[in-house]
């Protein structure tokens, strides 16, 4: 058999530690949405800082729909 893919590692890693489905689900969705925003091609590309940067914009998009929200009912 051949190497995993990053994604087939998660998903081992998430069945080891018996997570539920819903939370395994919800992990691969959030690995391949910070795949696809950062154009990921290898496991190898993944730096500490990619990481920061996409959590900085994560972080940053939530908030200001939080408060558009807010005004929004008020």
């Amino acid at each position: 058999m051949g190497q995993l893919t990053f994604l087939d590692a998660i998903r081992t890693e998430i069945r080891l530690c018996h997570y539920s489905y819903q939370t395994e689900k919800s992990y691969l969705y959030w690995n391949c949405y910070f795949i696809r925003h950062c154009n990921i091609r290898h496991g190898s590309d993944i730096t500490h800082t990619l990481i920061e940067q996409f959590l900085s914009f994560f972080s940053s998009g939530v908030r200001s729909v939080g408060e558009h929200r807010k005004t929004k009912f008020e």
